[in-house]
């Protein structure tokens, strides 16, 4: 049984979202390693950042172009996490997303253009909401 969340609780009130989904695979690994297995999927803006993209400096046709592709990464990084999970014979699964493949919608500017991109990857986003078994979201800004 493979299961998906994105955001896993905090610990402590100070944690941010890394530090808890890493305690939560800690704890998986510590308590219940004999049954489950888990991974963390990482932040796919993230990946494209760290290797030199810079949002600022692109147009608005490569924007949205970044918005399509950092979608089909998502997909592809969640994927290859699924993959090593549906072959594993004796524990169980589950895999944390940093970010699922609905939060590059919020960085989208306008509601066209997030259509325009499902409709590129022959998406809705009831197909990609329907991907995740549970969705936990952190606030983990001081306020």
């Amino acid at each position: 049984m493979t299961k998906k969340t994105r955001n896993p609780p905090l610990k402590n009130a100070f944690s941010g979202k890394t530090t808890a989904q890493k305690q939560l695979q800690d704890l998986i690994n510590i308590q219940y390693g004999n049954t489950w297995q888990s991974f963390i999927v990482s932040e796919a803006s993230s990946l494209l950042y760290h290797g030199g993209v810079h949002r600022n400096a692109l147009d608005e046709q490569q924007i949205l172009q970044w918005q399509e592709d950092m979608v089909r990464l998502i997909f592809q990084l969640e994927n290859s996490y699924e993959n090593i999970a549906i072959n594993e014979q004796k524990r169980n699964t589950l895999i944390i997303c940093d970010r699922g493949a609905m939060d590059p919608k919020v960085f989208t500017s306008s509601e066209d253009d997030w259509s325009a991109i499902l409709k590129n990857l022959g998406k809705t986003e009831n197909d990609i909401l329907d991907e995740y078994k549970a969705v936990i979201q952190l606030y983990t800004a001081p306020k």
